[in-house]
């Protein structure tokens, strides 16, 4: 009769050197305690080996022996020993209540809060959650490994001598598995190896002497992208990882395309710990135009000139001294204006003329903001202007004394130099400057019965050091003022529907008008006449929009269910220019009628020709096994596109994406062209990729993804962009694609 006992009170009903049977009739009611004098002795028993008031020991199993002399219970069958979160299972187990030392064996289980170690045996201590399996496996989601020894050196680090660590759940024949005399793993950090091998199947692929995976980053540590494209003829990408210091790791990139030939870079990251973190990059080829049209045939070079080396180098620093202080610097050496585009089209996308600068900022005890910045042109091929330095003050609205005004101040000193490339050739239109900025501004917010009114003045004194052809300082003077109301009106429909799906749990009508009017006299010196950053001129106007939103309740969360913004500007007379209406009116529109779907749009209508000048639309659909998004861009006389992409998962293992750009102006209509298939396998990903994109050509990738990274980016799709929001929650309004 299997009996479920629990080591204090087993204690007291054997007492020394006694067995209990697994065919004993013992009732388990007897453990309970009857008589109080017995029950007064339990404590003195117990206390004796009840190492932890919290996390007492506790042994459950089928047959039980236990020496009080020893402080020593030998169980066996169904043997469950327990101590906190640490659980031990196995058919024999000798525990010291005293030590908290066990020893298992048969079928040994240890689990803990992070994983778990299967073992033929093992020695473990449950007050020091140490010990040692022995031809065992363990289980660390998403993270497998085997051994002669896994060794628990602590409740942070494990060691694995003679065996391998994976990714892989395919039991004793994993697929793929990083095979070494001595692995140790800490658990949600990362995975140190000294004489590596790793094995696809029993196949040795890699060895290295030294390796480090790094558990906290997702990211696989060798990439490899074959493809084919019109540019650069059939190639091979590959990216390896490497993570020879604990503060400090990257990639190494050896590329080769059959059309340009050879590449490499480094990629470095690396965290001082002490001050700051960052990166640097570097690419590099000796790229030449090779004349075939197949891999194995002899290349005839047909542009073979000095000017074929191409390279960039980039770093990027930032170290937070503290919550209220930053340095940041980054520093690009590009060798032609067209080597990101033609190799690093995304980065190209974002920023096509990236400067190298350092910049101080803190925020000072009065919540005013001081930034320094020394901006310094790297590259010549690019019109750039350097601002050595530039020193900024922001004092942000406060309240002067007990009084309704507020005041706020933006103070600043820069040197500025005006350098224009020297690619295609050199020029001596170079120019420089600098100047002395300030600007004050008074307020006075207050309300008047509903409407938010907030009144200002300001002005602001610029001394030039020279002007235009001349090496004469100025001084210019420019005043501002202006005035901003806004109110909010709303009521609430009692509307509790659900039609055509829509679910409303009442509806609120929010109606926001804002009116602005912003007045700048006439600057004491010409714009004209200055070598300036910025042009400030007259300017005269009123600023209108109007807001109306539809928010009801779902699932307990607001939703704006729709919402319109409308906007437009009046311009007074000033000099050159009439009173009149600004003959574009701008509306932004966003729409969420259902949790899974979701449109907006944003236009500009030119209303005195009746056309409008741009638009935008967008619409966005995601559900389980099928999401679609398109989208639609306008620019009169200049672009109109279509864009979209639908993703299919309706075969188990199996996913599809679709993606297509249309150009409605122009000689071609399709613009470009994506296909992915992705199947899933046991423990990888294979994608499949095909684009074609009228300019570039086909382009061909496979890739290869580990399951247990799901988060790695990989950067060749092209996506639909979402829509993006500008309800409440998006304190930055519209963001930029």
């Amino acid at each position: 009769m299997k009996l479920k006992i629990i080591l204090t009170a087993l204690i007291f009903l054997l007492g020394t050197n006694k067995v209990l049977p697994a065919e004993s009739s013992i009732n388990p009611s007897a453990t309970d305690i009857q008589d109080a004098q017995e029950t007064e002795k339990l404590p003195d028993i117990t206390d004796s080996f009840k190492l932890d008031s919290d996390a007492p020991i506790t042994v459950n199993g089928d047959k039980i022996e236990y020496s009080k002399d020893t402080n020593v219970v030998i169980v066996e069958g169904n043997v469950v020993v327990t101590k906190g979160e640490s659980v031990l299972t196995c058919d024999r187990a000798t525990v010291n209540t005293l030590t908290n030392d066990a020893h298992a064996e048969g079928n040994v289980i240890l689990k803990d809060k992070k994983g778990t170690i299967k073992a033929k045996s093992c020695d473990f201590n449950f007050k020091t959650k140490t010990g040692q399996a022995f031809d065992a496996t363990l289980a660390y989601l998403p993270y497998y490994g085997q051994g002669k020894i896994i060794k628990k050196v602590s409740e942070d680090e494990i060691q694995i001598k003679n065996g391998y660590f994976t990714t892989c759940d395919h039991e004793g024949r994993p697929h793929y598995r990083i095979q070494s005399r001595l692995l140790e793993l800490f658990p949600e950090d990362k995975v140190t190896t000294r004489a590596m091998t790793f094995r696809v199947a029993n196949t040795p692929i890699i060895y290295m002497p030294k390796y480090t995976q790094n558990l906290k980053d997702d990211r696989m540590h060798v990439q490899v992208t074959p493809g084919k494209s019109k540019d650069w003829g059939l190639f091979i990408l590959t990216a390896w990882r490497y993570d020879f210091l604990a503060n400090s790791g990257g990639r190494i990139h050896l590329d080769y395309r059959e059309k340009k030939e050879l590449a490499w870079g480094i990629d470095n990251y690396y965290d001082t710990k002490v001050a700051g973190k960052g990166y640097f990059k570097t690419y590099y080829m000796n790229e030449r135009k090779l004349g075939r049209k197949h891999l194995y045939k002899y290349p005839v070079t047909l542009k073979a000139t000095d000017d074929t080396e191409r390279y960039r180098i980039q770093w990027r620093h930032k170290w937070e001294v503290d919550k209220n202080t930053y340095w940041l610097a980054e520093y690009h050496k590009i060798r032609d204006t067209k080597f990101i585009k033609d190799y690093f089209f995304r980065e190209y996308e974002k920023e096509s003329q990236p400067t190298s600068y350092i910049l101080y900022n803190r925020i000072l005890p009065d919540y005013s903001n001081l930034s320094i910045l020394n901006q310094k042109r790297t590259n010549r091929i690019f019109t750039e202007t350097e601002k050595l330095p530039e020193i900024k003050h922001d004092k942000a609205s406060t309240q002067i004394f007990e009084t309704p005004l507020y005041f706020s101040n933006n103070a600043s000193y820069a040197s500025f130099n005006k350098k224009f490339a020297t690619y295609p050739a050199p020029t001596d239109e170079d120019d420089s400057n600098q100047k002395l900025d300030n600007y004050t501004r008074l307020s006075l917010p207050f309300k008047l019965a509903f409407l938010d009114l907030n009144p200002y003045t300001g002005t602001r004194e610029t001394y030039y050091r020279r002007i235009a052809g001349r090496e004469v300082g100025v001084f210019r003077e420019v005043w501002d003022s202006g005035i901003n109301l806004t109110t909010r009106f709303y009521r609430i429909f009692d509307v509790d529907a659900d039609i055509w799906g829509m679910e409303f749990n009442k509806l609120r009508h929010i109606i926001s008008p804002n009116i602005g009017w912003a007045y700048t006299h006439p600057p004491t010196v010409s714009a004209s006449k200055l070598i300036d950053l910025d042009s400030i001129g007259e300017a005269n106007q009123i600023d209108m929009s109007l807001e109306n939103k539809l928010q009801t309740k779902r699932r307990n969360k607001t939703v704006d269910f729709l919402r319109l913004l409308t906007s437009n500007n009046y311009y007074f007379n000033i000099e050159g220019r009439n009173r009149r209406w600004n003959h574009n009116v701008a509306f932004d529109l966003e729409a969420i009628p259902y949790d899974w779907l979701r449109f907006e749009t944003d236009a500009n209508l030119d209303r005195k020709k009746k056309y409008f000048t741009s638009a935008n639309f967008d619409l966005k659909a995601s559900g389980k096994t099928v999401s679609w998004g398109g989208g639609y861009r306008y620019e009169r006389k200049s672009s109109s596109q279509m864009t979209g992409e639908i993703l299919f998962d309706l075969i188990k293992g199996w996913s599809f994406k679709v993606y297509q750009r249309l150009q409605f102006k122009g000689n071609s209509l399709l613009k470009e062209q994506n296909y992915v298939v992705s199947k899933e396998l046991h423990c990888w990903i294979l994608d499949v990729n095909y684009n074609v994109l009228r300019e570039r050509g086909e382009t061909i990738w496979l890739v290869l993804r580990l399951k247990a990274f799901p988060e790695m980016s990989i950067d060749y799709n092209q996506n639909y962009h979402d829509p993006k929001p500008l309800s409440q929650g998006y304190a930055e309004g519209r963001s930029s694609d």
